[in-house]
């Protein structure tokens, strides 16, 4: 039986029958189970990706590690490819933990590996987020990739014929 099913066993118990200890037992197995919620919750990961008027556009949600940056960039290329659409708008403004030097730029590299040429990606990332890491390794690797801060710029940039 897990956790879940003695908590459940333990609440069902006659209030004369459960003990000051079952009691406090619960309450552990209850703040136990809600701390492993929340270790999950914070190692989660969420890419979503949708077509609307010729852009594909790509929402992520979660924390920045290096293993869930390089599943966006293959889950990008990869739909960029199949459904043929070249434009990318990309909303990294969900990211809920500062993602490092070394992540942005193994995912730029792994962007300009994969890509197809004819893609351009527009990336919005919050201000504080924004250094530039990820566009210049991608860019001096030949992919055409900017960042804005706001997504009015990004959609300006994108669907320009302005690669730089």
């Amino acid at each position: 039986m897990g956790v879940a099913g003695i908590v459940a066993l333990a609440r069902k118990l006659p209030q004369h029958v459960a003990t000051r200890e079952a009691h406090e037992a619960v309450r552990l197995l209850e703040h136990e189970q809600h701390d492993r919620r929340r270790t999950a919750d914070v190692n989660a990961f969420e890419i979503e990706i949708i077509e609307e008027d010729g852009i594909l556009r790509t929402t992520l949600k979660g924390s920045g590690t290096h293993a869930h940056l390089l599943r966006a960039v293959a889950a990008i290329v990869s739909e960029t490819k199949s459904r043929g659409i070249w434009h990318v708008l990309c909303d990294a403004t969900a990211l809920t933990s500062p993602t490092g030097a070394f992540e942005k730029f193994e995912a730029g590299m792994e962007l300009a590996r994969a890509a197809d040429r004819r893609m351009k990606m527009a990336v919005v990332a919050r201000i504080e987020d924004i250094d530039y890491i990820f566009e210049n390794v991608a860019r001096t690797r030949g992919a055409a990739v900017s960042v804005f801060r706001n997504e009015e710029a990004a959609l300006r940039w994108l669907l320009s014929a302005k690669i730089g």
